[in-house]
């Protein structure tokens, strides 16, 4: 019964993680004024991708974070610090 709770502990925490990385994504699309479409052209990537990462619905890999960090003028480390910060919102709104 234990692995369970813990199964289900990684879940809720990978579904925070995505939901984060989608939350820091569009905000950060946003500061820097570009629409999912011009993202999705600085980046190579499908509009409808950026629009499913910023909706938590794909986990992305560490190349994608690093064409999107760079399109969007921001170290990849700022974006994980981001990323740490819109977890712990997350975590405290759930408890």
């Amino acid at each position: 019964m234990e692995q369970e709770n813990d199964y289900t502990t990684g879940d809720q925490d990978r579904a925070q993680e995505l939901q984060a990385f989608g939350m820091v994504l569009k905000e950060m699309r946003k500061r820097a004024k570009l629409t999912q479409e011009q993202l999705a052209w600085e980046t190579q990537m499908e509009q409808t991708y950026i629009s499913l990462l910023e909706r938590g619905a794909k986990e992305p890999g560490v190349r994608t974070l690093l064409k999107l960090s760079h399109a969007l003028g921001i170290s990849s480390g700022q974006f994980m610090s981001e990323m740490e910060t819109a977890i712990k919102t997350l975590k405290t709104a759930a408890r």
